[in-house]
């Protein structure tokens, strides 16, 4: 009588049988395990899909998408990527010179977000592209683009401005004899109406920080246009109206600047920024250390941090001007380098702390290691017409100074 069970089999064939199923069960462990791993990859392909596709759906700031000029300029060497580029870091710049980065929209060129591709049944896809028409489809907008049309005629270069859900923007420069001055207009041009529409802020610390009075009639025409466009909310209204009281007080017209900063009182007063400009205003008058250093206080008081540490910055330098004003010079150094630790690059408190050991010490020393910090840190050359360093002026070690940051 036979059996095939493994006890009546032969040792090598009953061996045999075992080999293949422990084989089998392996085979079936590792189809299990491959097939955990299959559907975990595909779960972490999914999420990664997904959080590219809600970053570039979400992705902030603007990018200069094309810049059209004519074939006249393209063979001088300013093609649409050259004007492109030189306006996104022209645009850096002054963002940088306002110290209000923390603020600020960011730009690109076309040529930093280059579009990802993907070989499909042998066609290369634009993934990006893509992207963007799907996002269209739903209701996002994955980014905010510039684009600007250049002409010439007349011996004149145009420019149109082109920005997502702004009014385009044209302006004109005179094409002179040289070329390369004619295209540094239209860079800042083009670079001060695309902060209008983007960042309108920045630009208007940038034409209040200027001390020409082309940029003073600028800074009233931009603060006119953004009451307009923050009509409506009283605490950006009232933030708009302390920037025109500014403007006004840089030129000299103190009474129409005070009507502004009382009309944004009126729309907020906790806006510290009001009180700030009223400091400085008082500062072009007789009023009394006191009562000067009572707007700052105020103003001290009231910051908080959704403003950008500059307005710190500001209380503290405008502070230190008081006193010096007033011959106090201990008590301004203290606020001008409480100002520095907030923003060590701040160049007109290092200005400031070079007059005041000037003047009030007659320290050369300290006053030209301070005027080395203030130019360092990218002080206007304007600001040395002051006519606090006339005794200077003509010192070899200063003029070694200026030379240094003139090359």
């Amino acid at each position: 009588m036979s059996s095939d069970s493994e006890e009546n089999l032969p040792k090598k064939e009953s061996a045999f049988i075992g080999s293949r199923r422990f084989f089998k069960r392996l085979d079936q462990r590792v189809r299990n395990i491959t097939s955990i791993a299959g559907r975990l990859l595909i779960v972490v392909l999914v999420v990664a899909l997904l959080t590219f596709l809600i970053r570039e759906w979400t992705a902030d700031g603007y990018v200069i998408q094309q810049i059209n000029v004519p074939e006249d300029l393209a063979k001088s060497g300013y093609t649409g990527p050259v004007i492109a580029n030189r306006i996104r870091y022209n645009l850096e710049e002054i963002v940088e010179n306002t110290r209000l980065q923390e603020n600020a929209q960011a730009y690109k060129s076309a040529s930093e977000d280059l579009d990802l591709s993907v070989d499909l049944i042998g066609v290369g896809v634009p993934v990006r592209a893509v992207i963007d028409m799907l996002g269209s489809a739903i209701g996002f907008q994955r980014k905010k683009l510039i684009h600007a049309d250049i002409f010439i005629s007349d011996s004149t270069i145009h420019s149109i401005i082109k920005i997502t859900d702004a009014e385009p923007e044209h302006f004109q420069v005179a094409l002179g004899d040289n070329l390369e001055d004619a295209v540094k207009q239209i860079v800042a041009q083009s670079s001060e109406a695309i902060l209008k529409y983007t960042n309108d802020g920045i630009l208007q610390r940038y034409y209040l920080m200027s001390l020409s009075p082309t940029a003073a009639e600028k800074a009233a025409l931009l603060a006119s246009f953004r009451l307009e466009k923050y009509k409506g909310y009283a605490r950006e209204e009232a933030a708009v109206l302390a920037d025109w009281a500014m403007g006004l007080v840089r030129q000299g017209k103190l009474e129409l600047a005070e009507e502004k900063i009382l009309e944004g009182l009126a729309k907020d007063s906790s806006r510290a920024t009001l009180y700030i400009v009223w400091g400085a205003l008082k500062l072009q008058t007789d009023a009394s250390a006191e009562d000067i250093i009572e707007k700052f206080d105020k103003a001290d008081a009231l910051l908080t941090p959704e403003y950008p540490k500059i307005e710190q910055v500001r209380v503290y330098n405008n502070k230190a001007v008081t006193y010096i004003a007033h011959n106090s010079p201990d008590s301004a150094f203290v606020y001008l380098r409480k100002a520095l630790e907030v923003d060590p690059k701040f160049n007109i408190a290092w200005m400031n702390l070079a007059l005041g050991h000037l003047k009030y010490k007659q320290d050369t020393v300290h006053f030209l290691e301070y005027m080395d910090k203030a130019m360092a840190a990218g002080l206007n050359r304007a600001n040395l017409r002051d006519p606090d360093l006339d005794g200077v002026r003509h010192d070899s070690r200063f003029l070694k100074l200026i030379q240094k940051y003139s090359e």
